[in-house]
Formats: structure tokens, C-alpha cells, sequence
């Protein structure tokens, strides 16, 4: 017994090295959650949970992503809760500083099936926009104002429907789906290469981002399978996959009022998420997670891009 265990502890760490190595070619990469992925079944509680997530991330050019998270999950009845995520984030990059409250997410989750070590549920919710992503950057130099590009925005400037089913086996297996489907697109973000003034460094650095000028996003579909392993009765170790497909090409609108289609917009993004979790006692526990991709869309102007996501996490349940 203690040498699978020891195997499985083995087998985690060379997953966690591969993963963290900074010369990994995956972190060149990048990732997208518009907020669909980690919605779902919350396991056992006796009333609800809150939940402390401190996330960083970098993303394309580099720019740099601190985020503080609460997270609540209210237990309705022995089948059904509501669950909130109010994040509030700082975003640094060669372009400028920006902070603030992000999207929320409301969600809730109902069980429709517990027998025979197998259960299923269902999720439907909202990732409520809180802006209109069209914060600008002062550049007193030159006494001018730039538009930022969407890795620079702290709300994706829409209003979504998340609707997800997942099931669990033997309480080690999770697979999960998910739709996340943008309704209400007030995105007003004024990002485009072809408006800029040439000549500052500014303009040069902003060529390299992505043009998102008036975004209509497109949705997505979402794919999930993770297995955990036990090790003793404290820690707990969980890896998998999670495929995002966006289904439709974004689109911009130019600078002579016409819209386009985004191409290389739509497309596959394969993530690998891993994560420990040590519970202290029936109340508290406490998580550290860590996902990279492995395949990514061409073009990504949503801002979403992460070479890698790493977070920890404190949980108290009632």
C-alpha cells in the first residue's frame, strides 16, 4: 500500500516539474476561461462555503495578471446551491497599470442523479459584465490618451449564459461540459493597429497585441476530465484535461465602420490543469493549482491568453 502511494506521489511531482519548468515550451503558449470552466458540483457540505483565491498569470507580451477572488457557494437543500465569484484584479504590462472589480459569476447547481457511486448535475448562471472594456492609458509625455487592448481590461464587456452537466465516479473520476454563450455584447473597446499614430514607443509596443476594437465575442464549448488521487487522508492530487472549442470567429469593427470576422479566432485551446489540496480538518482546507496549455486558437483578441495560471486557494465550509 505505502508503494502506491509512493508511485502516485512520484507520478505527481514529475507532472508538477514538467508543468513548472520555466523552459517549457507549453508556457509560450496560452489559455482561455471566459468563466464556464470552473463552474459545477461543490462535493458534500453541511451549510455552504467561502473561499479565498489568490491567482497569477502571465499572459501575451508578457503582461502580468494579480488577482483576489472570494468565491460563495450557499447550500439551497440537499440537492441544490448558488454559487458567486467577485474577483478584483491588477494587470501589468508594457502598456500601462489597471485595476479593478471583474466580471462576476453567478451560478446554480442542481443534483439530478446520486446512485451506484455515480453522480450528475446540472448548472445554469450568468458571467455579468461590469464595464464596457474600454479602459485607456494617459500618456502625459505626449499629452495624448491610448486606447488599451483587451489583455488590459478587467471585464470582457458582455453579459454571458453558462449552462454545464458534470458527473462523478467513485468520487475520483469528474467529467464535465459546458456552453458559455455571450447574449449581451455592450463591448465598446476602441484597440486597433491601423488608428495609431506612429513614431512612440507606444505604438510600437501596442503592434504586437491583438486588434479587438468594438469585440463581438462568439461562444464556447467546454470539455473536461480529471482524476484524483488519495494520498492518506489529508492530501489530495488531481490532474486532467480541459478542451475549449469557441465555435464562431470574434469579430472587430474597422476603421471605416465596417465589421469583420477575426480569422483564426475560432478554434481548439487544450489546457492541462493539476492541483493539490490538503484538508486540515472538516471545516478548512487549503488548495494550490497550477494549468498551461498544450494547444491554442492563432488569434485570441478576448485578452484571455495565459501561458500559465497558477493559484492558491483557502476554503472554510460551515
Amino acid at each position: 500500500m505505502k508503494g502506491v502511494i509512493f508511485n502516485k506521489l512520484v507520478c505527481f511531482l514529475i507532472l508538477l516539474f514538467v508543468f513548472l519548468n520555466p523552459c517549457n515550451p507549453l508556457l509560450s503558449q496560452g489559455c482561455s476561461d471566459a468563466g464556464v470552466c470552473s463552474i459545477g458540483s461543490h462535493g458534500k457540505m453541511e451549510k455552504g462555503s467561502i473561499t479565498l483565491n489568490t491567482q497569477y498569470g502571465v499572459g501575451e507580451q508578457n503582461v502580468q495578471y494579480f488577482t483576489n477572488q472570494i468565491e460563495g457557494v450557499l447550500r439551497l437543500n440537499s440537492k441544490s446551491n448558488v454559487q458567486i465569484k467577485i474577483p478584483y484584479s491588477i494587470i501589468s504590462g508594457n502598456l500601462s497599470t489597471i485595476h479593478g472589480i471583474g466580471d462576476v459569476i453567478l451560478v446554480g447547481n442542481k443534483n439530478i442523479y446520486d446512485k451506484n457511486e455515480k453522480k450528475m448535475s446540472l448548472s445554469i448562471g450568468t458571467r455579468l459584465g461590469v464595464n464596457n472594456a474600454n479602459k485607456n492609458h494617459y500618456y502625459g509625455v505626449i499629452n495624448n490618451t491610448f486606447k488599451l487592448p483587451m489583455p488590459y481590461q478587467t471585464s470582457l464587456g458582455t453579459h454571458d449564459l453558462l449552462l454545464g452537466a458534470d458527473m462523478e465516479y467513485k468520487l475520483n473520476w469528474r467529467f464535465a461540459f459546458g456552453l458559455q454563450i455571450p447574449v449581451f455584447q455592450f463591448n465598446k473597446n476602441e484597440f486597433d493597429t491601423a488608428r495609431f499614430i506612429s513614431g512612440y514607443d507606444y505604438t510600437n509596443n501596442a503592434k504586437q497585441y491583438f486588434t479587438s476594437y468594438h469585440l463581438k465575442r462568439r461562444p464556447d464549448i467546454v470539455l473536461r476530465a480529471d482524476r484524483t488521487f488519495d494520498i492518506g487522508k489529508k492530501i489530495k492530487l488531481t490532474a486532467g484535461v480541459l478542451a475549449i472549442y469557441h465555435l464562431l470567429h470574434d469579430r472587430y469593427t474597422d476603421i471605416n465602420g465596417i465589421e469583420h470576422a477575426i480569422h483564426g479566432s475560432k478554434g481548439l485551446t487544450l489546457n492541462i490543469p493539476v492541483a493539490v489540496a490538503y484538508k486540515f480538518n472538516a471545516h478548512w482546507s487549503l488548495a494550490a493549482r497550477f494549468a498551461s496549455p498544450v494547444i491554442v486558437r492563432k488569434v485570441r483578441p478576448d485578452g484571455l491568453t495565459r501561458h500559465f495560471v497558477t493559484s492558491v486557494e483557502l476554503k472554510y465550509n460551515f
